[in-house]
């Protein structure tokens, strides 16, 4: 009997668990919600002044070997070793792409830019950007239409020139600005937070999700009803099968005639008094509690 009072106790306290944890995964998702977006305009200076000094490096190597830098081993070496990047591209002064980390592949930075930028570019007059403006111009789009991890890159384009000040190409980098690294010291207040409400929203959300069949478990076996079957729906159907439960389930309780003691709606014979509530089974396969002097379920007296 101490398993119906284990059944009993959960079935009591588990909507009011429930209801904490939904509130914990309320709070934790807006905190998520919240926290990301503030993670968008939040940047490490040390991780900005890591890549600006990686960039000026291969802007001095270009301008001391020209041109033919761009496709020089010791400049593709750089360029892999560029501090926490991610998608990037090197194109020479005429947009023929030598050098890419995307999972586009084409032959000229045109071709990796947006439809809507190149009918734009398309509009405008011969005139109104010289060679190396549009050039940037591709090259910033190709990497923003990749659209993939938008919320934490930052991106930089840049002009190479050689010795004589000529532009030769161009670099664009995509850069994560919330590296693993700054999980631990030096990272921003809102990152510290996305960090502890997104594990707290997942837990909680499958919690909840758990405790809702748990509790309709409790109650439709309290109720004689098929406990498992309706589990599963609320399993599946989450609120939508709690309801269905709710809706379609049976009164719990009914005040015995004869001595108006409250016995479960699903009982044949009241178990205090013996009074025949329903129509008795054929066949009774219930299980009992030793405080009961009369089946509940076939009416029969125990002990005799």
């Amino acid at each position: 009997m101490r398993t119906d009072s284990m059944y009993r106790l959960w079935h009591r306290w588990l909507p009011y668990l429930s209801a904490a944890i939904a509130a914990a995964m309320l709070v934790s998702g807006v905190l998520t919600a919240v926290s990301l977006s503030a993670c968008r305009h939040e940047e490490s200076p040390q991780v900005r002044a890591a890549v600006e000094a990686r960039l000026q490096e291969l802007e001095a190597e270009v301008k001391s070997g020209g041109a033919s830098a761009l496709g020089r081993p010791r400049f593709r070496v750089m360029l892999q070793e560029l501090p926490h990047a991610g998608p990037m591209l090197v194109a020479d002064a005429s947009g023929e792409v030598v050098f890419s980390v995307m999972p586009r592949r084409a032959g000229h930075v045109s071709e990796l830019t947006s439809a809507e930028v190149r009918r734009l570019l398309a509009a405008l007059p011969p005139d109104a950007l010289e060679p190396e403006q549009r050039l940037l111009f591709m090259a910033g789009d190709a990497l923003l239409a990749e659209g993939e991890h938008s919320d934490v890159y930052s991106y930089i384009t840049r002009l190479l020139k050689d010795g004589e000040g000529k532009p030769v190409g161009v670099i664009a980098v995509a850069y994560d600005r919330l590296p693993a690294e700054r999980s631990t010291g030096g990272a921003g207040p809102w990152l510290r937070v996305y960090t502890v409400a997104r594990p707290v929203f997942a837990v909680s959300l499958v919690l909840f999700w758990l405790s809702l069949p748990a509790w309709v478990l409790l109650d439709a076996r309290a109720r004689g009803e098929r406990a498992w079957l309706w589990a599963a729906l609320a399993l599946c159907g989450n609120l939508v099968g709690v309801i269905t439960y709710l809706v379609m389930r049976r009164d719990q309780w009914v005040s015995c005639p004869s001595c108006t003691t409250k016995v479960s709606a699903v009982y044949n014979t009241c178990p205090h008094c013996g009074e025949r509530l329903r129509p008795v089974r054929l066949s009774c396969h219930e299980g009992l509690r030793e405080d009961w002097s009369f089946c509940p379920h076939c009416g029969r007296a125990l002990g005799s």
